[in-house]
């Protein structure tokens, strides 16, 4: 049973879109991302909160120290931060730099979003920093 209809699940996602002033073209661009996410917030997993964060629960929580169960994004991510967060990655190294880019957005150290459950959790994941790339 979905926590949402695709309606209002479509209407989440396009108010987070809108409040990062995503243009269309990139919009266009990433609509297989568009299609996880939506499906994550039909499923509750993903919520858009009224700041418009974005909190995505793990179906799969890291099982490291006390654990982490979800992962709250950023709705901006800074030049500073970003160069912060992918210093010592080579530029050719993708998945690297979207393991870093995850961390900087939900403030959490590398280590804890390299655990993370390699199907739809890193998925979800991924597909959200797609829109700060």
């Amino acid at each position: 049973m979905k926590a949402l209809s695709n309606e209002s699940a479509v209407q989440d996602f396009e108010k987070w879109l809108d409040s990062k002033r995503i243009k269309d073209r990139k919009r266009e661009s990433n609509k297989d991302a568009e299609a996880v996410l939506v499906e994550a917030i039909e499923d509750g997993d993903l919520v858009v909160n009224e700041d418009n964060t974005l909190t995505l629960k793990l179906i799969w929580g890291t099982a490291e120290g006390n654990g982490v169960n979800e992962l709250t994004f950023k709705n901006r991510l800074t030049v500073g931060e970003r160069q912060t967060s992918t210093k010592g990655i080579k530029a050719d190294d993708g998945e690297g730099r979207l393991i870093s880019y995850i961390a900087a957005l939900t403030d959490q150290p590398v280590g804890v979003i390299k655990k993370l459950e390699s199907g739809e959790d890193y998925e979800r994941a991924g597909a959200i920093a797609t829109y700060f790339l």
